[in-house]
């Protein structure tokens, strides 16, 4: 396999990941916006996950242009996940894992 089809592989693996993610996130904000909370209050809620995963998706950009094969991407994404996971839940390192946090991952 050439450099470029595994790079190809390396994008597809990485937006599908991103997309999963972004799937997750439109389902809670519905869940969110039409639940119980005041609008106001889910707005903010709704509006901190989407910047969290902005940032997450940047983050894990930015580390994969290191990396040329395909199976980086979930390495990177599945180490990102796990150390965010055992992050724990104190105030500064809670904002780093807060949108794992609202959609209910637990470790």
């Amino acid at each position: 396999m050439s450099a470029g089809h595994t790079s190809a592989l390396k994008n597809v693996f990485h937006g599908i990941f991103l997309l999963m993610l972004a799937v997750t996130g439109a389902l809670f904000t519905l869940h969110t916006l039409f639940g119980p909370a005041t609008f106001l209050s889910a707005l903010g809620v709704v509006v901190a996950f989407w910047l969290w995963l902005a940032a997450y998706a940047g983050a894990t950009t930015l580390v994969l242009k290191r990396f040329e094969s395909a199976p980086s991407a979930l390495l990177v994404h599945g180490l990102t996940l796990v150390g965010l996971m055992l992050l724990p839940r104190i105030f500064p390192l809670n904002l780093l894992r807060l949108g794992l946090d609202l959609i209910g991952v637990h470790a």
